[in-house]
């Protein structure tokens, strides 16, 4: 594979897991919806900034520890958010399928481990609370450029 077409792969695997872990989290605490769309938002954006600054800095090869490493923070981060009430267990289910992905990049070390993730991780989430999210996401400056609680 060439170096364009792992760049694209990570990026389409990166598109996959990145708003599955930011719309969960774990923890067990709750918090109210404008502050977890923030640090929602947040996260997915130095997810994504830190994915593409591994992806950059791996030249011909593909360094898996470069690019493992904001998976796994990813999964940490995500697990700290704080959904509100009617999202906990969703949440708490998503945020245990993040720590898993990241688990497996780390572990095994291909880009099949990205490229197979699940292709839409936010589809268990109820409508109504995503609805709610996302109306609140579209006048959040921390969500500006970003395709957050789409359905």
């Amino acid at each position: 594979m060439t170096l364009l077409g792992k760049r694209i792969a990570l990026m389409l695997g990166a598109a996959v897991i990145a708003p599955a872990a930011f719309a969960c989290g774990g923890g067990g605490d709750t918090g109210p919806d404008d502050e977890y769309v923030t640090a929602f938002c947040n996260t997915q954006r130095e997810f994504s900034d830190s994915l593409d600054a591994a992806i950059r800095g791996s030249s011909t090869t593909t360094n898996f520890d470069a690019i493992a490493e904001p998976f796994e923070t990813l999964a940490d981060d995500f697990d700290d958010l704080k959904p509100p009430d009617d999202l906990e267990d969703w949440h708490n289910d998503a945020a245990e399928k993040v720590s898993e992905t990241a688990d497996r990049v780390k572990d095994e070390r291909n880009l099949e481990a990205v490229t197979s993730l699940e292709r839409d991780p936010l589809s268990g989430m109820p409508e109504e609370p995503r609805e709610r999210l996302r109306a609140i996401a579209n006048d959040d400056p921390a969500c500006e450029g970003l395709s957050v609680f789409e359905g």
